[in-house]
């Protein structure tokens, strides 16, 4: 990564800041930044690592309307996205998301990490399930990552989900309450 140009900063905080939505970690193009007063924020960093391989690889390369920026800037309401747009974004942005957590797996299997690997799979599955209810409520998390609450992570199956549409009752329940804390 250094030889990239790639920084990699670890930050003290339980979130940091990415285009103004609070996150555990994120890449850019200048390098990895992650939370760590998280207690998964070596999961965070190797994931955020593994979107670095990504772009090394080239094997994403979203159009402007699939962007992270663009769906940030719809999320925080500073654009206007007709419904079949947030959800060919949110597509896109979820199949860059579940490549990356493959990717993840791949490494803790390679160097074998200090990851549980049946439960990191759950929280990624978490995270696929709720870009669903983010979009439909157009709400990122405040504070609590889906991948932090245990009820939704033990929900999850220990394999990657293939089908994102059926959203359980209860998973979005949990989302609306915890994640975006909305009563």
């Amino acid at each position: 990564m250094i030889d990239e140009g790639m920084s990699i900063k670890l930050i003290a905080k339980n979130s940091v800041m990415c285009d103004g939505v609070a996150t555990g970690g994120y890449c850019s193009g200048s390098g990895i930044t992650v939370a760590t007063k998280r207690s998964d924020w070596f999961e965070t960093f190797i994931h955020e690592y593994c979107h670095v391989l990504q772009d090394l690889d080239e094997t994403y390369e979203p159009t402007e309307d699939e962007s992270w920026g663009y769906y940030d800037a719809w999320l925080l309401g500073k654009k206007k996205l007709s419904a079949e747009a947030v959800t060919q974004c949110t597509n896109a942005i979820r199949a860059n998301e579940m490549d990356c957590e493959r990717r993840v797996v791949q490494l803790i299997h390679k160097y074998n990490l200090p990851i549980n690997e049946g439960r990191y799979i759950q929280k990624a599955n978490s995270y696929g399930l709720f870009y669903t209810v983010a979009a439909k409520y157009r709400s990122w998390y405040k504070g609590t990552s889906p991948g932090q609450i245990d009820e939704l992570v033990d929900m999850m199956p220990r394999e990657f989900k293939k089908y994102w549409h059926r959203v359980p009752k209860k998973f979005e329940q949990i989302v609306k309450e915890r994640c975006f804390k909305l009563a």
